[in-house]
């Protein structure tokens, strides 16, 4: 890892477009959601004439898994090369690969929506025992219960509702992180660690460099969301996948860039006898780092 650099903005903006390639990139990365979208489109329509046609439907869906996880890989193979200095973006290629750190990027994802299937889980056993408990009475004790289940379900649903947002929220904003640390380390396991996660999700780089994205991607779905009341934002729809990869590589760099400055200043802690642990191609399960 380098010294600690200042993140330059305009130059992350200007990074996908850089090389030779840029145009083959944007083509499987932004051409290949877009066909899909067109032809889920084509099909929802064509299946309210013809029923049948919603079958093809679901045999595109292990094609989408497919494009998710080779994009999901390569935003991992950014991140790699922006570690390893180069300042033009990776070509897709070597496919396997990007479908393996694409399979594992997803299973981080899922690693932090366990706990909120656990939630659901919870809270729906509960209900189910309490809906019983009330049924099993009778008379007024029956409807008292009801109506104090009723009244019981509300607050829980706008409690949950609020802990899923902030949980979502946070998920959102350390998960980049977690696929910088597994870039770097190889290791599903250290993309969860506290020691490697706060650091860099305490940074300023980060900080900014996150608002950045979820801005403008924010802004261009709301922008495309709002012509959709004249028409025009249909239209637009197939060039979203394009304005998205496009954002996402240049967000997977600042991430990178952030992620480098923070690892920067933890080896020159541990210099000192202090700061987190930074990554040692030696240790086991480490070795698929890069």
């Amino acid at each position: 890892m380098s010294s600690q650099m200042a993140i330059d903005y305009e130059d992350a903006f200007g990074y996908p477009l850089r090389g030779d390639g840029a145009l083959k990139r944007f083509l499987v990365g932004g051409g290949v959601p877009s066909l899909l979208t067109v032809a889920v489109f084509a099909l929802i329509v064509l299946s309210i004439f013809l029923a049948p046609v919603a079958i093809l439907i679901l045999l595109l869906a292990p094609v989408w898994l497919a494009v998710a996880l080779l994009l999901a890989g390569y935003y991992v193979r950014v991140v790699r090369a922006t570690y390893d200095g180069n300042e033009d973006p990776p070509a897709f290629g070597d496919w396997q690969e990007l479908l393996v750190d694409g399979g594992y990027s997803v299973l981080i994802g899922l690693g932090y929506a366990l706990p909120l299937v656990l939630l659901g889980i919870v809270v729906t056993v509960g209900f189910v025992a309490l809906v019983g408990g009330g049924a099993a009475m009778g008379g007024s004790d029956a409807e008292s219960a009801v109506a104090a289940l009723g009244l019981l379900s509300l607050l829980v649903f706008s409690l949950l509702s609020l802990v899923v947002m902030a949980y979502s929220l946070a998920v959102s904003y350390l998960y980049p992180i977690s696929v910088c640390v597994y870039a770097d380390t190889g290791d599903v396991r250290s993309s969860f660690s506290t020691e490697r996660l706060l650091p860099v999700a305490k940074s300023s780089d980060y900080a900014i460099a996150w608002l950045v994205q979820a801005g403008v991607l924010f802004g261009i779905q709301t922008f495309v969301g709002m012509l959709t009341v004249i028409l025009l934002g249909y239209l637009l729809y197939p060039f979203l996948p394009f304005a998205t990869f496009f954002v996402t590589v240049a967000a997977f760099y600042m991430f990178a860039k952030a992620y480098q400055n923070e690892a920067g200043l933890a080896e020159a802690g541990d210099a000192a006898g202090d700061g987190p642990p930074v990554r040692d191609d030696s240790q086991p399960g480490t070795e698929t780092g890069y």
